[in-house]
């Protein structure tokens, strides 16, 4: 399973003298081969869910979008100096419980 996406820093002046790194623009562009099938004559509704420290941000929904889907969606936290792991997870939106199809760490050094 492949999720595609870019990252843009907007430094903050100010970053030296605290542990505030700066805004990191992540902009989701796809995600591609993840199951495609839900059950029964249903297809995946996928989502992209990103965590960095405590901020959680996640996607829209694409309804019955499959395995693979265009998001094309920007999302941006605030980075603090000890923050490097970029948490990326997958899920199929279900009405009872989400099912993750896949997750990825990514290192920001």
């Amino acid at each position: 399973p492949f999720a595609r996406f870019a990252r843009l820093w907007t430094v903050c002046p100010m970053a030296a003298a605290a542990s505030f790194a700066g805004v990191l623009h992540v902009t989701v562009h796809s995600i591609s081969d993840f199951t495609d099938a839900a059950g029964f004559m249903d297809k995946t509704d996928p989502f992209v869910q990103l965590s960095l420290g405590n901020e959680t941000y996640r996607t829209g929904v694409k309804d019955n979008a499959g395995g693979a889907a265009i998001f094309s969606e920007k999302l941006s936290f605030n980075k603090q100096v000890d923050e490097n792991i970029l948490k990326v997870a997958v899920f199929d939106k279900d009405t009872i419980s989400d099912d993750r199809l896949g997750e990825r760490d990514v290192d920001l050094n």
